[in-house]
């Protein structure tokens, strides 16, 4: 009878966040147990409850309030919301029951990204490439090369059957900006991460520079 009534508690919590569905019912119990102390659940995000972020930071005078999000490799990006075409701070507060704060750490770190993505779709077509990789969390650095190279190709593909050299022109800009990173690699004082986002960049740029090559048509 006692396992049975846990068993239909836990369904409860896990039918209001169904990321708890990833993790044992003991991991579980722990979680809920720590409800009036949040900076003690950060420690259990990887235990199934999310993929890349493994912590959050806490506002010092506020214990409840989370300022920024960190992934497995330390990147850290704040939890922000787009007013006006302006990211602004947008701070998430670990208030009420362990699943509503949760899910609105969820609700806040996906507005974050789709703010900061919104940004970097205009900057990546004003700051230059090193700037952009660099100043810009890793996922949306390589959303801005993809951006860029899906951009050139559909104007190419657009305008082919007037300019017939527009294809060659968009195959040695794509083989520019690749050249370019590869030069960025040669800097001794690029960090870990830095370098990896970088390396992780040049293999999709290659691949999008052979897909422009595989895309010119020699003329009739």
């Amino acid at each position: 009878m006692c396992q049975k009534s846990l068993t239909a508690f836990l369904d409860t919590k896990r039918a209001e966040f169904p990321r708890f569905y990833f993790i044992s019912d003991p991991t579980l119990l722990e979680i809920l147990s720590l409800g009036s102390d949040p900076q003690s659940v950060p420690p259990h995000f990887q235990s199934g409850l999310f993929d890349s972020v493994t912590s959050v930071a806490f506002d010092k005078a506020d214990k409840y309030k989370m300022l920024e999000m960190s992934s497995q490799q330390g990147e850290r990006v704040k939890f922000q919301n787009i007013t006006d075409g302006v990211l602004v701070d947008s701070p998430l507060m670990a208030k009420g029951n362990i699943e509503v704060w949760l899910q609105a750490l969820v609700d806040g770190m996906q507005a974050t990204v789709r703010g900061v993505i919104k940004v970097a779709s205009t900057h990546v077509n004003e700051q230059d490439l090193e700037t952009f990789i660099f100043t810009h969390p890793a996922q949306i650095s390589l959303l801005g090369i993809q951006f860029l190279w899906t951009g050139d190709m559909q104007t190419a593909l657009t305008q082919s059957t007037q300019d017939k050299s527009i294809m060659s022109r968009t195959m040695k800009k794509t083989d520019a900006i690749l050249k370019e990173m590869i030069v960025i690699t040669t800097r001794t004082t690029l960090g870990k991460n830095e370098r990896k986002n970088l390396e992780t960049c040049i293999t999709v740029q290659v691949h999008q520079r052979d897909t422009s090559e595989a895309g010119i048509v020699a003329p009739d």
